[in-house]
């Protein structure tokens, strides 16, 4: 019978079994998996008990080593301090088909109109949308929170104290943009009637 001495700082002996002990990376992936919504790099950082940098580092190299590759269906996004999985951008017509329209809801025309002036302009009020819009906007404000696309974003300092909207995460992630920078500008539109 032979007889071995195993030396492995990644794994440890368990009740006579060899068990691996699961890397930063791993853990980090396992977590940000699991969630399924944006998490917090300094929440993970917390629980994993490690700095920020290291999350960041790791996040990074996880990117570079498996998300960054044609070959996947999902990629892993950093926005404002969050870290994510996503869909790709061209897997989205199929995911749609399968997934309740409650969570990527089809827009309207109106709606649309009054979640770019939002997205233009973080924390307008209603009054300030409906005077650029020129009707009651009420309704499709309550329908933009609903599909959790804006939330309110505090109560401003002006006149009367009047609540101001913002756009959300799933705003960034439902039109695929890491933050409001990469709107196109406003005079780089085409306003014209086609």
């Amino acid at each position: 019978m032979y007889n071995y001495t195993l030396k492995c700082n990644e794994c440890q002996l368990e009740k006579g079994k060899i068990i691996f002990k699961m890397k930063l990376r791993e853990k980090i992936e396992a977590i940000i998996f699991f969630s399924g919504e944006p998490i917090a790099i300094e929440l993970l950082a917390e629980t994993l008990e490690v700095k920020n940098e290291e999350i960041v580092e790791n996040i990074e190299r996880l990117i570079e080593e498996k998300y960054s590759d044609e070959n996947t269906g999902i990629e892993l996004i950093i926005t404002d301090g969050m870290v994510q999985f996503v869909a790709k951008k061209e897997a989205m017509e199929y995911i749609n088909k399968i997934f309740d329209k409650r969570t990527n809801p089809k827009l309207t025309k109106a709606a649309m109109e009054v979640l770019s002036i939002i997205a233009y302009n973080e924390d307008i009020t209603r009054a300030e949308i409906e005077n650029i819009r020129g009707v009651s906007s009420d309704a499709i404000i309550y329908k933009l929170i609903e599909y959790g696309l804006i939330k309110e974003s505090g109560k401003r300092e002006m006149l009367g104290r009047p609540m101001g909207y913002r756009t959300t995460e799933k705003f960034l992630l439902t039109f695929g943009i890491q933050s409001l920078e990469e709107l196109p500008k406003l005079d780089e539109i085409n306003l014209e009637e086609k």
